[in-house]
This record gives structure tokens, C-alpha cells and sequence, in this order.
């Protein structure tokens, strides 16, 4: 009997000990998962804080595009707002044009030309002239030759240097060269048709004119000095004449006027001009004391011509 009770006994200890135990790890159980919920409340779920800390790394390279964007914007607007205020700036070109246009130009270069001979005369007729002196009388007329300027073309040139200065648009230019003018001078006699009336002479002219870029537009007068003739001209006018035929009646001042176009491509230019006498080249009384005519021939001439400038200064 006491064996069965101190069985009773020790069960029933067992299990009031099991009874208290149960309840208390109740108790933490109940404790922990009301401090989870808590810590919910306050806080998110661990798979909240996932999609949070995922979301996170998604919308920071969004937000980094985003405030590059708002920076760019920003940055545009501030530049944006200095070329407003900024006056426009010139470009190169136009900046090197407009300091030079200020300034002086010197240049100096050579120019070589070909004329195209179109001297200027007024036909006359002049009595042939015997050996006596006399003019030479046939069927009871004084014979006469006609003289005119030959039809034919004919050609020289033109070579030397030139120095020019300008300012702004506007340019003054001078030259020195040496130059074929002149021409063929037709004769009605039969002996002498033809008269070689070319001449070689040393040219100044003297030019004003206008530039825009590379087109020049200019004009002038020049003033030539001959210095050498045809002794053909020469010998064929001696026999219209009594006097003795001095060769200083040629080698007068002449006085012509020119105008003309001109490009530039760079340090070469190609120029087109006209030039015509306005004070004769040559003048020589013929004929005799009663009937007296006067030989007059003045230049005249077209000419295209390529030149290079070699030197120049901006001053």
C-alpha cells in the first residue's frame, strides 16, 4: 500500500510540475508573439523590408537619371540665359574682315597683260609729194593718199609692277610698266598699205577705286611716255611731208583714261580693263603750207591681264 501511494503521490507531483512548466512556456510563447506584433505595427514585415530595400535599389538609378535631367535642364537655362545677354559674336572671317577694314593695306605685286590694239585716229588724206617738194598732180588732180586705222586685229602687251594701298572698302593703286601699244594705220597708196604704227612705251597709271571681297571695280587716267617706235611709221610719213621729220614729235606725253573689273582668289587677281586716249601719243603736221593736215593718233586698246600680289602689310 505504500508503494502504491508513493506512486500516487509522485505522478501527481509529475504532473502538477508538467501543468506549471506547460504554463509558463505558454506564457513566453504568448509574450513573444505579442512582441512580434507589436514590432509589426511599428515596423515592416521582414518581406516588407525586402520589397522596400529592392524598390529602394530600383528608384535610385531612376532618381539619379531624373535630378541628371533637372541639372542639364538647369544648366541649359542658365546658358541660355547668358547667349541672351551676350551681343552675337562675329565669326572669324568676319572678325579678320572687319579689324582689316580698319586698318590699312599695303600691297605690292606684278601684273603681266595681254592688249588687244584698238588705237583711236581720225581718217585723213594727205597730197603725195614729189621729190621736188610739190604735191604730184595727175589728170589734172592733186593725188592724195587716205589713211585709216587697219581693221585687222592686232596685239601686244603690257608687263611691270604695282603697289597698291587700302582702307576700308576703297583702294588707290599704281603701276609702272612697260607696254606694246600702238596698232596698224591702212594706207590707200599701193606702195606702203600698210603701216606697222605699234609703238613701245613706259605706262603710270594712276587708279581710284571700290573693292567688295574679292570684286574690284576701278578707273583712272594713265599717263605714257613712248619710247621707241616703228621706223616703218617713221619712214612712211616723211614723204608727206617738206620738213625734215624729227623723231622728238613722237616721243610726247599721252594721256589715256582706263576702267575695268577685277577679281582676286587669293594673293592672284585677274583683271579686265578699256582704255582710251584723251590726249594724243603722236601729232605731226603734213602735207604742205597750203594744204596742211595733221597726223594725230592716240591709244587705245582692250586688256585682260593675271596678276600676284608678293608682298603685303596691315597697318
Amino acid at each position: 500500500m505504500k508503494k502504491i501511494y508513493l506512486i500516487t503521490l509522485l505522478v501527481f507531483v509529475s504532473a502538477v510540475t508538467d501543468a506549471q512548466i506547460f504554463k509558463k512556456k505558454q506564457k513566453k510563447t504568448l509574450e513573444s508573439v505579442s512582441a512580434e506584433m507589436e514590432a509589426d505595427t511599428v515596423f515592416p514585415a521582414s518581406d516588407n523590408k525586402n520589397k522596400l530595400v529592392i524598390e529602394e535599389k530600383k528608384s535610385k538609378p531612376q532618381k539619379e537619371v531624373k535630378r541628371k535631367k533637372e541639372k542639364e535642364k538647369s544648366i541649359e537655362k542658365v546658358a541660355n540665359s547668358k547667349i541672351a545677354e551676350t551681343p552675337k559674336q562675329p565669326l572669324k572671317n568676319e572678325t579678320d574682315e572687319a579689324n582689316i577694314s580698319k586698318k590699312t593695306l599695303f600691297e605690292i605685286g606684278f601684273r603681266a597683260a595681254g592688249n588687244y590694239l584698238k588705237p583711236q585716229m581720225e581718217n585723213f588724206t594727205t597730197p603725195q609729194l614729189s621729190t621736188s617738194g610739190l604735191p604730184v598732180i595727175k589728170n589734172g588732180q592733186i593725188q592724195r593718199d587716205a589713211f585709216s586705222i587697219s581693221t585687222e586685229p592686232q596685239f601686244g602687251g603690257a608687263t611691270g609692277l604695282f603697289w597698291r594701298v587700302s582702307k576700308g572698302n576703297f583702294f588707290f593703286q599704281t603701276e609702272l610698266l612697260a607696254a606694246l601699244k600702238g596698232g596698224v594705220i591702212q594706207n590707200s597708196n599701193t606702195n606702203n598699205p600698210s603701216i606697222d604704227a605699234r609703238y613701245l612705251s613706259v605706262d603710270m597709271p594712276l587708279i581710284f577705286g571700290l573693292r567688295s571681297k574679292e570684286l574690284r571695280m576701278f578707273t583712272g587716267p594713265i599717263v605714257s611716255y613712248p619710247i621707241q617706235y616703228q621706223t616703218k611709221l617713221i619712214d612712211a610719213l616723211k614723204s608727206y611731208t617738206l620738213a625734215e621729220l624729227p623723231k622728238s614729235a613722237f616721243k610726247q606725253y599721252g594721256v589715256s583714261y582706263q576702267f575695268g573689273l577685277g577679281y582676286d582668289i587669293g594673293s592672284w587677281e585677274i583683271d579686265a580693263r578699256y582704255e582710251f586716249g584723251v590726249l594724243p601719243i603722236a601729232e605731226q603736221q603734213l602735207g604742205t603750207a597750203n594744204l596742211p593736215t595733221t597726223f594725230k593718233m592716240n591709244a587705245g586698246l582692250l586688256q585682260l591681264s593675271i596678276g600676284k600680289t608678293f608682298w603685303n602689310r596691315v597697318k
